[in-house]
């Protein structure tokens, strides 16, 4: 809008300008008409006299306004041009400042573009964070239910290692109890002497007593250990002889001839036998021991009698 009016300002100033111009030539062309008319009046005031004077006194008068009047023309001529280029200036500066303007536009227009991207795109992250928030959530839950997972596996190990141990001591008890029953089938004269002084009982009570006891070993370690490593050494300068024990062992009976010159001690924490002489004999014990049956007696209790009857005679 303002330089429209400035442009119609200067219309106005270029017309005012060339009034002034024509005003310029109208006055010359005067002046010239003067300069004949002063001449006319010389030669004419050799003829009149008194009269051409006068007129040239008015002609003289007429000639000094025109010259006044052409002075102000040109002074205002001057002003006008100088307000011209003043508002040339004005325009130049105004049309300088609408292209920054332009360019500081299409900057801004650009920006907002750029911020509408921008803030799409913070919008796009947030969502992503969310569902990065709720992944987190999930895992973390998989995470609890995993931990409480491993500590009840743990609590259960622990139970298991702990049956585990309970199962390994009495593993060991009973291999004791066996080593003993064998030194005992090995030696009853002395041991069954001693378990007369000590318990009080008949050698044929112990012998049903030891028969039942056996027979509950051999069938709890038949279900647990079913194989277990036996070592065969003497104290001589052999070697130890390993071979596996099968789940039943056989035992002796007393009235029977010795298949082993020299006693035999077996070792609970090793599950090994050793003997001192120089000949071993490897043998397989037979754990399964056939209980008495409760309607009869066995042969084993009539021979026991009939050492028992013996021994008393």
């Amino acid at each position: 809008m303002k330089i429209q009016k400035l442009s119609e300002e200067n219309e106005m100033l270029r017309r005012e300008l060339k009034k002034y111009k024509d005003l310029v030539e109208t006055m010359k062309s005067n002046s010239n008409n003067s300069g004949t008319r002063s001449k006319n009046i010389d030669t004419s005031l050799s003829v009149n006299g008194t009269s051409a004077m006068a007129e040239a006194e008015k002609s003289k008068i007429g000639s000094f306004k025109l010259n006044d009047t052409i002075l102000d023309l040109k002074s205002t001529q001057t002003e006008l041009v100088k307000k011209l280029e003043e508002r040339n200036e004005r325009i130049t500066s105004l049309e300088i400042q609408l292209k920054s303007k332009q360019e500081d536009q299409h900057k801004i227009a650009k920006l907002e573009q750029a911020l509408t991207q921008f803030s799409t795109h913070v919008v796009q992250m947030d969502k992503h964070n969310a569902q990065l928030i709720k992944d987190i959530k999930t895992l973390q839950q998989v995470n609890e239910t995993k931990n409480y997972s491993i500590e009840e596996l743990k609590k259960q190990l622990e139970e298991k290692e702990q049956l585990v141990a309970e199962d390994s001591k009495n593993f060991y008890l009973k291999l004791d109890h066996l080593g003993d029953r064998v030194s005992f089938a090995k030696n009853p004269n002395s041991s069954s002497d001693n378990n007369n002084n000590i318990n009080g009982m008949s050698p044929s009570r112990q012998r049903a007593s030891s028969s039942t006891s056996t027979s509950t070993v051999a069938s709890s370690t038949s279900s647990k250990s079913p194989i277990l490593p036996q070592t065969f050494s003497t104290c001589s300068n052999t070697k130890p002889i390993t071979r596996a024990v099968s789940d039943s062992v056989t035992f002796l009976k007393p009235n029977q001839p010795q298949p082993l010159p020299v006693p035999l001690t077996l070792n609970s924490t090793i599950g090994s036998i050793t003997s001192c002489g120089k000949q071993v004999k490897k043998t397989g014990l037979n754990l399964r021991i056939v209980k008495p049956m409760r309607g009869g007696q066995n042969e084993d209790d009539d021979d026991d009698e009939d050492e028992d009857s013996s021994e008393s005679g």
